[in-house]
């Protein structure tokens, strides 16, 4: 989402629906992009067989997809998903994932597509036209997990839904389960008829040094990949509603920015590892900053507060876990 560097978000959302809406038939996963057109134009154009996203397509799309569903009165309101998100803090979300990916790690350069099915955009829209971007990764059928703070808007924002990799655009149905300490969120989506593509989670936590993959919507480019690695892993203290507490995180040196809330990090085998969650920036001090002469106002201003570098922190895919209701043991 349009990004703040915040830790601790302590108000959510979520909703109530029926029926997603989406592209026509020609824009399915089996069909050629290029054959996907739109009232307003095309979400991409395919040219040497690669995907050239019209971002200003696709927030047309979305527009007008969120207007329908509304219209349709498909979607849930904030006061509605503000009371389910503290209602359940400690439900556990009721969803199967599939084992693993890949038997064997792959090129990260090849990641890229597979792992597209498994990321979506995630919307609010203000009545004021006003809206927030940031990402979802789908870990269920009909479930996808974010950030809290994707969903944390002011309470005249009204409209969420969430986009897929092909265009199909679906209503929040419901929060599944939250944390808000870890400012994670697991939300279902009216789906109708459809599916969503669920990426297997990690059972282990990769050591530091290892590569990760990730996908987002940074500053609504949507579907921008960066690679990089965990840093390390760490405890840091929080603050939530007054209440301080400790939570597990990793810092990992991929490029994210705003829009890229909720993102997955995906190992070599296509599993993820982690989501996403804030920045923190780091400046040199105002003493070693270059200062011009005083102002009429009598003001100094700085000029060259330059960041010397920004901490990429993410929640662990342990604490997914912990959300999701566990599967008995068939053999017992």
């Amino acid at each position: 989402m349009r990004h703040f560097p915040i830790p601790i978000l302590m108000i959510l959302l979520a909703g109530c629906s029926q029926q997603g809406t989406t592209l026509s038939s020609s824009s399915a996963l089996s069909s050629s992009p290029s054959d996907a057109p739109l009232a307003q134009g095309k979400l991409w154009t395919q040219h040497g067989g690669q995907l050239f996203w019209d971002d200003q397509a696709v927030l047309t799309h979305v527009r007008n997809q969120i207007s329908l569903l509304r219209h349709r009165k498909l979607l849930i309101n904030h006061k509605t998903l503000r009371k389910q998100v503290r209602a359940r803090t400690e439900a556990k979300a009721n969803i199967v994932n599939p084992a693993c990916a890949h038997s064997e790690p792959k090129a990260m350069g090849s990641l890229y597509r597979p792992l597209n099915k498994h990321t979506l955009a995630v919307f609010t829209f203000a009545d004021d036209g006003s809206y927030h971007c940031g990402t979802g990764v789908a870990i269920g059928h009909d479930a996808i997990v974010t950030n809290c703070h994707v969903l944390h808007t002011v309470p005249n924002e009204t409209l969420f839904a969430a986009m897929d990799s092909t265009g199909n655009v679906y209503p929040i149905k419901e929060i599944l389960a939250s944390n808000l300490k870890d400012d994670i969120v697991i939300l279902r989506l009216d789906m109708g008829k459809k599916t969503l593509c669920p990426a297997p989670l990690a059972k282990t936590l990769p050591d530091p040094g290892t590569e990760v993959f990730q996908i987002g919507h940074t500053r609504e480019e949507f579907f921008s990949a960066t690679r990089g690695h965990i840093i390390r892993y760490y405890r840091a203290d929080r603050e939530n509603n007054g209440v301080s507490f400790r939570v597990g995180s990793f810092d990992i040196s991929n490029k994210v920015s705003a829009g890229g809330s909720g993102s997955g990090l995906f190992n070599a085998r296509g599993e993820l590892v982690g989501i996403y969650t804030y920045r923190t920036w780091y400046y040199q001090d105002s003493e070693s900053t270059i200062k011009v002469p005083k102002q009429p106002d009598g003001s100094t201003e700085y000029i060259d507060k330059i960041s010397i570098y920004a901490r990429h922190s993410c929640v662990p895919v342990t604490e997914i876990h912990a959300l999701i209701l566990s599967k008995p043991d068939k053999k017992k």
